[in-house]
């Protein structure tokens, strides 16, 4: 798998203003106030420091999917804008997903998308699998664990594992683990090697309803 590769166009400055603008609506009607976004956004798992933000914002430097994910994390429904913005967003570069300061890198195959890391001081490896589906261009991806930290009442596995973009493919299936290690142990709890469970050991995926409500 290339590092980089063009997805499909880039979004057009007017369709990326619109972006921004809906973002500063909502910030105003929210009363969200940009560090107040920025921690937002540290639990989502993007680190941006305030004034980078603020420029980024301002001068529409920001990626449409960083743009996206700040409606998001402030409660914004964004279902339908998704599917159209992000599968507009244009080349990926993996270096990126996997800069993360919990991430340490152990065994990296970007031609059978396979990437083995260490989370944070968990000594467990975790094998990444991304493959990429030629019905629907999408990336699909697999993780050889899920977490289970003191602050959740049951492992964490996605709901959704394939994206458009290979990078935010990767970018999700690690923020799937570090999100939820930083709010742990930002909580005061020690990382132990038993937050990570084999997803084998784990049984069928569980199923829930429109509203997100488990129904199996």
């Amino acid at each position: 798998m290339p590092r980089r590769n063009n997805i499909s166009p880039e979004l057009d400055a007017k369709t990326k203003d619109w972006v921004r603008a809906l973002l500063r609506v909502e910030m105003t009607e929210k009363k969200i106030t940009y560090k107040q976004l920025v921690d937002l956004l540290r639990f989502a798992g993007l680190e941006e420091k305030e004034i980078n933000l603020r420029n980024k914002i301002t001068r529409g430097e920001l990626s449409a999917a960083n743009l996206l994910l700040c409606l998001k994390v402030m409660g914004t429904r964004t279902v339908n804008l998704e599917r159209w913005v992000l599968s507009t967003e244009t080349d990926w570069n993996i270096d990126r997903a996997l800069a993360d300061d919990l991430v340490k890198v152990l065994d990296r195959d970007d031609q059978a998308g396979l990437y083995t890391l260490l989370i944070g001081e968990i000594a467990t490896p975790v094998t990444i699998t991304l493959e990429r589906r030629s019905s629907s261009n999408a990336t699909a991806y697999t993780v050889s664990h899920a977490i289970k930290t003191p602050a959740l009442a049951e492992p964490h596995r996605a709901n959704v594992q394939s994206d458009a973009n290979p990078e935010r493919a990767l970018r999700r299936a690690i923020r799937g683990l570090t999100s939820y290690y930083r709010l742990a142990v930002d909580a005061g709890h020690s990382p132990s090697g038993d937050w990570l469970i084999p997803t084998e050991e784990l049984g069928p995926k569980p199923k829930y309803d429109a509203v997100g409500h488990r129904i199996s």
